[in-house]
Formats: structure tokens, C-alpha cells, sequence
């Protein structure tokens, strides 16, 4: 049986001229979190997950997750991206400008996850 991950997540928006909206989110999966080596995901300072496994590039690159923009009331998807979270806990995504006046949830899947 897996056990479900704890996230932990801060939302801070920003708006752009491009008619885009950026969602930029601070999150940390448990079981990648060390908090004795300053709160990153980078397995004890050898690089993110992605990067150890030969899957990117970036040093920093921890795992990847799916962030989807919910409609409140149908909670029918209305836009969703793949993203690479880092390991310091930061991931961004830009979304169509037409979510703007709009209330909705945000859902946050990760491939070790279990939704509820």
C-alpha cells in the first residue's frame, strides 16, 4: 500500500501583458523534503531526483507535477501543465489570461500521489 504524500503549498499569482497569467506555487513532496539540508529536495545535496536519474540537465530539477485549474461549482478542468517542480520547492506555470475573473480551485497532482 502507498502512502499518500503531504504537501505543503503557498499560491502566489502574477499577471503579465502577454494576456497570460502565471501561477508561481512553493510545495514540498515529504517523502523528497530533508529538512536538515535547508528544506530542499535535492537528496542531501546530490542533485534533484530528475537530475540523478539522467531525466534533465538541471541540478535542480526534483520530480514533476500536474497542475490543473478546477472550475469551482462542475469541478470540470478548465486548463492543466505538466511542470518540473525544483528542488527549493518552487514551480511555475502560465495560464490563458481567460481564467481572469474567474473563482477556482487548484489541483495539484504528483505521480506517487493518491487523490482524495
Amino acid at each position: 500500500m502507498t502512502k499518500p504524500f503531504l504537501l505543503f503549498i503557498v499560491f502566489l499569482f502574477s499577471l503579465s501583458l502577454e494576456a497570460q497569467v502565471t501561477l508561481d506555487i512553493r510545495m514540498f513532496i515529504e517523502g523528497f523534503y530533508s529538512a536538515g539540508n535547508n528544506g530542499r529536495m535535492n537528496n542531501i545535496g546530490q542533485g534533484g531526483c530528475l537530475y540523478l536519474n539522467g531525466l534533465s540537465t538541471n541540478f535542480n530539477d526534483a520530480d514533476t507535477i500536474q497542475i490543473s485549474i478546477m472550475d469551482q461549482l462542475t469541478y470540470a478542468e478548465v486548463e492543466s501543465h505538466k511542470v518540473i517542480l525544483q528542488t527549493d520547492g518552487n514551480v511555475s506555470s502560465i495560464f490563458n489570461s481567460l481564467i481572469l475573473g474567474n473563482s477556482y480551485f487548484i489541483k495539484i497532482n504528483h505521480r506517487n500521489t493518491l487523490e482524495t
